[in-house]
């Protein structure tokens, strides 16, 4: 076989065209180091080729490893998000699952409970402002025994 001579020096704008891309989105990839810089006698094309086709199959897999990127992807997670519905229905028929409204719902009720109980024990301080210590102590002991019990009877 005939060994091919060394190849000359392309220019910025053969080597671009040889990509299909435009002289400065060729001076983008050799400043990100896609592209090798040119030696003295310039761009060998060969290199540049094989270094860009590098860079594309690179990115490509990454592309491909987000979901929704490829078809396979987006069945993915298409399949993920049917289980999860179904999981959840499940999980609401045998009740093990509370929806968020009806947890709001009774979370604002505890929270009204704690703050009109904090309220009266507060507003009993007035009563007890010219009292012995310990009568103060015992009463307000009494209000908040009753609404610790009101709170763990569930009592709304």
């Amino acid at each position: 076989m005939k060994k091919v001579s060394a190849e000359r020096g392309h220019t910025v704008e053969e080597a671009a065209a040889h990509l299909f891309m435009s002289p400065t989105r060729f001076y983008e990839l050799v400043g990100d180091r896609v592209i090798p810089r040119a030696q003295r006698s310039g761009y060998n094309l060969s290199r540049v080729r094989r270094a860009y086709c590098q860079y594309l199959r690179k990115n490509k897999t990454e592309r491909d490893d987000v979901a929704g990127q490829s078809l396979i992807g987006a069945r993915t997670a298409l399949a993920q998000q049917q289980t999860e519905a179904v999981v959840r229905k499940n999980a609401i028929t045998r009740s093990d699952f509370v929806p968020r409204e009806v947890f709001r719902k009774h979370w604002r009720s505890t929270v009204d409970r704690v703050t009109t109980r904090a309220l009266a024990i507060c507003l009993i301080a007035p009563a007890l402002e010219m009292q012995e210590r310990a009568a103060v102590a015992e009463a307000l002991r009494t209000e908040i025994h009753a609404a610790l019990t009101d709170f763990s009877n569930g009592a709304r």
